[in-house]
């Protein structure tokens, strides 16, 4: 017999459950950790008055209780979970005190200028199925069999996996969660989805999020998928449009095969779905994705509702200009929702030993290294109005473009006042970078990642600094990154 394949879900919890998040009681709580508020000042300035399309193009996970804080860095969108437990703790038993305080997180968010995303999700325990079920994954078939003891959240189950050819291949007790576990009913799910969509639509929300990250595997969904479309997803959609809401798929998780636009034509799903969202892809995927859903839908949209939760604080500076550069190129400006990209998560305690730290937004109430090189990007890209790329200058060493991560890159951006913008992100770069720009005029600043800015040498057209950051902190993260990101702001 081949050994069983290690389940996630036998680990504890989630990367989802165990971040820590200074803004979430309940959260903290369950880690033992101080509950603190999560507070850093202003928003980054824009003289036009609102949303810069780059702001909104970024957003963040799970910010708490006052998601207006996410602006704060200059984001405008976070994503928070609206639990079918919360609302429906019991049978015939709603708790509208939630879906209201989740509604005033809504309000507190469209009046800094952010906006919402709730995602709609698991099965509240009391509605877990219960009776045997079995389905395939993968082309293995698996036998969920009759519950053996049950505690208020989890089922000790046995599971039998087969292989097509009858072998075995594994068959052993396990304990299962109830929320993850299909509903016993796909009347009482649409009843929850129903209850707070009715809520969400009529004050403001467009996008609700359809569960998070089904996948057997993920440890999020007990299932496969034939069973995941037709109990949570269609159902759950075909309410939603109803309402006049827009459906964000759950979340297509990094450990699935990269096969989520495959599993929406085998579903026959492409009108259920409004945004295709994966989570902690590799950027360069994301062109395939956009396309398939351009084949399908008139208005394309994908997103990265998860991405980040590392140490490597050049993720955003490397990532995000390629990302904006290229969502630009498929028509962002015209339709700002086409591309966003959501860091996981917003906060951690501040506290080297909690998990998470060093891998969010904020290290308790102040903006971690990744919170500050996403606040200087927002700040170079701060103004409303057309953005746009532009190629007509060169560098020397030459770079081009790419959304290959590892690969040396340039992006130009050309704002609504005039003033350029250009990223560079440099393996191996000489000592001293030169840029040309035909009819160059004004002046020229090396913005670091971190957004400290210093003037660059202008001489006719040419424009040259030094690759080495002048301040010592954004000079350590470059020096042990593969790849340097600079800026160079032309005004």
């Amino acid at each position: 017999m081949a050994s069983p394949r290690r389940q996630p879900w036998r680990l504890g919890m989630t990367r989802r459950q165990l971040v820590g998040t200074s803004a979430v009681a309940g959260l903290a709580g369950a880690l033992g950790l101080p509950v603190t508020a999560t507070v850093v000042g202003a928003p980054p300035a824009n003289a036009a008055g609102g949303p810069s399309l780059f702001a909104r193009f970024c957003g963040a996970c799970q910010s708490g209780s006052e998601p207006s804080v996410i602006t704060s860095l200059g984001l405008t969108w976070d994503r928070q979970d609206l639990s079918w437990a919360s609302i429906q703790p019991g049978e015939g038993e709603w708790d509208d005190s939630a879906l209201d305080a989740f509604v005033s997180r809504v309000h507190a968010a469209t009046n800094a200028g952010a906006n919402l995303l709730p995602v709609l999700d698991y099965t509240a325990p009391w509605a877990a199925r219960a009776d045997p079920y079995s389905f395939i994954h993968q082309g293995d078939t698996f036998d969920v069999g009759t519950v053996i003891s049950a505690t208020d959240s989890n089922f000790v189950r046995r599971v039998v996996q087969t292989a097509p050819d009858g072998t075995v291949v594994s068959d052993e007790e396990m304990t299962m969660s109830r929320s993850k576990t299909p509903p016993r009913s796909v009347d009482e799910w649409v009843a929850y989805i129903n209850h707070v969509t009715d809520a969400l639509v009529a004050n403001g929300v467009s996008y609700l999020q359809v569960w998070n990250e089904a996948w057997w595997g993920s440890g999020f969904w007990l299932s496969g998928m034939d069973d995941y479309f037709d109990t949570i997803h269609n159902p759950a959609a075909e309410a939603i449009h109803a309402k006049g809401g827009r459906v964000v798929y759950g979340g297509w998780p990094a450990d699935a095969p990269n096969t989520l636009a495959d599993q929406i034509t085998e579903h026959n799903a492409w009108d259920t779905v409004d945004v295709l969202d994966v989570h902690y892809r590799a950027v360069n995927s994301m062109p395939s994705l956009l396309a398939a859903m351009a084949t399908e839908s008139d208005k394309p949209r994908l997103w990265q509702t998860e991405y980040g939760f590392t140490t490597a604080v050049t993720t955003i500076p490397n990532l995000w200009p390629r990302l904006f550069s290229w969502a630009l190129s498929e028509g962002l400006a015209a339709d700002p929702d086409m591309v966003k990209m959501f860091w996981f998560a917003w906060s951690s305690p501040d506290d080297s030993a909690a998990y998470g730290y060093g891998k969010c937004l904020m290290t308790g109430a102040a903006p971690s290294d990744h919170g500050q090189a996403i606040r200087a990007l927002v700040e170079l890209l701060n103004e409303t109005g057309t953005v746009s790329t532009f190629q007509n200058y060169s560098t020397e060493p030459a770079y081009g473009f790419t959304l290959d991560g590892s690969v040396s890159c340039t992006e130009g951006f050309l704002m609504p006042s005039g003033k350029r913008v250009i990223a560079l992100h440099m393996k191996n770069p000489p000592a001293t970078i030169i840029v040309t720009i035909s009819g160059l005029s004004g002046s020229a600043d090396r913005v670091d990642i971190f957004g400290n800015h210093t003037a660059a040498a202008v001489d006719g057209d040419t424009v040259s600094f030094p690759s080495a950051d002048p301040d010592p902190d954004a000079e350590a993260v470059n020096a042990n990154s593969t790849l340097r990101t600079v800026y160079l702001e032309l005004t």
